[in-house]
């Protein structure tokens, strides 16, 4: 029972190097995947020149984390080779263990959620549960496994962070992709509710071990932090609420946004890199282009 290892790459050569060469350790060249999601060519160049042996697969313009999953998903699903499972790393991720066949074979149709850790070896994440009346996401933090079962408060749910996961072939074509018009941020949020809503489930797997940077593409970037989180916040967040819970949404998005900058976020701010003017842009635009996802 094979598996794919694909790895989702925005530039960051030296970074990429690090994630490839760690899978490399766990899966066989044929069985890797690196995306290309809209890097300059001297990237691509410089990492098909490293890694002639893997398979490359080149997205000309950045389509956000949403399209280059996506992309991923699409070579998976028509690929030649029988892969039954989806291994997703982002570049700025290392692998430090993976299943072994055996184990492989043992799990169940779904999606899991490994464990991550900072480069610290602190705990990042092992899964994730979003309050959507507040629309506020949180890392799980559950060291080397669950105790009990997950106890889970109305409107919140569990989620696979998506620095990586694992999914089943069959429940991939059952569920299909990501909302790229979400783009970056909270798309893994709402692709996992969605997946659950079509009877999907999520597994915590603490067996399998990487290790995270920090999201390079988007760190300190206001643009992504400040616009592209809270307008899909409300965006995604609303789609799993009653309407009452929306008003809760809508307080709490306000809430935060004025105890974010205060008074300021009421003054004129020309610039459009002001993260005033972004909060103000991501509340006008909350409501995503009405197209086919």
């Amino acid at each position: 029972m094979s598996c794919l290892c694909a790895i989702l790459s925005f530039n960051h050569a030296e970074i990429t190097r690090k994630a490839i060469s760690s899978a490399l350790q766990f899966f066989l060249s044929e069985n890797i995947l690196l995306v290309h999601n809209g890097s300059e060519q001297k990237n691509v160049s410089l990492l098909q020149d490293y890694f002639p042996e893997i398979n490359h697969h080149v997205i000309e313009e950045n389509k956000g984390y949403s399209g280059g999953v996506n992309g991923a998903f699409n070579w998976f699903l028509d690929s030649r080779k029988d892969f039954q499972w989806f291994f997703l790393v982002t570049n700025d991720c290392e692998v430090e263990h993976f299943l072994d066949h055996s184990l492989l074979k043992k799990l169940l149709e779904g999606v899991y959620a490994p464990r991550i850790l900072f480069k610290s070896g602190k705990i990042d994440s092992l899964g994730g549960i979003v309050n959507c009346r507040r629309g506020r996401p949180l890392h799980l933090r559950l060291g080397e496994g669950v105790e009990g079962p997950l106890v889970l408060k109305e409107s919140e749910f569990l989620y696979v962070p998506g620095s990586s996961f694992l999914i089943s072939r069959g429940l991939l074509k059952k569920v299909g992709g990501l909302d790229e018009r979400i783009f970056t941020f909270w798309d893994d949020i709402d692709w996992s509710l969605r997946l659950q809503q079509q009877s999907g489930k999520i597994f915590l797997l603490p067996e399998v071990v990487l290790k995270h940077g920090g999201g390079k593409t988007t760190h300190h970037q206001q643009l992504y932090t400040t616009y592209y989180y809270q307008r899909n916040r409300w965006a995604v967040s609303k789609r799993y609420l009653s309407f009452a819970g929306k008003w809760h949404l809508f307080f709490w998005w306000w809430r935060d946004a004025i105890q974010f900058r205060g008074l300021s976020l009421f003054k004129k701010h020309p610039e459009k890199s002001h993260p005033v003017f972004l909060m103000r842009k991501a509340w006008a635009e909350r409501n995503l282009p009405n197209k086919t996802v």
